[in-house]
């Protein structure tokens, strides 16, 4: 999977490997919007100096035609910890 350089390395293999861990993609359609909306949320958080909340990961608006959100939410919040 290529991932555009809008993120650092240490952001964004950290994303990835939350998505692997919680076994996230099926179809792999949504994987790249979501990592890169999880890495964004997680840096505009951290410039908050606060932890991502349920209400920041109900605001990413991202389709995932498997139905995976519950996965997808537990690994941005688990990825936060070790972004």
């Amino acid at each position: 999977m290529y991932f555009p350089p809008l993120v650092t390395p240490g952001l964004r293999l950290a994303a990835h490997t939350e998505v692997h861990t919680y076994d996230v993609a099926q179809c792999g359609y949504c994987q790249p919007g979501q990592i890169m909306a999880a890495v964004a949320l997680v840096k505009l958080v951290r410039s908050e100096n606060r932890e991502v909340t349920g209400a920041d990961l109900d605001s990413l608006r991202n389709i995932c035609r498997c139905g995976t959100y519950s996965r997808i939410r537990k690994a941005i919040a688990d990825g936060a910890k070790n972004m």
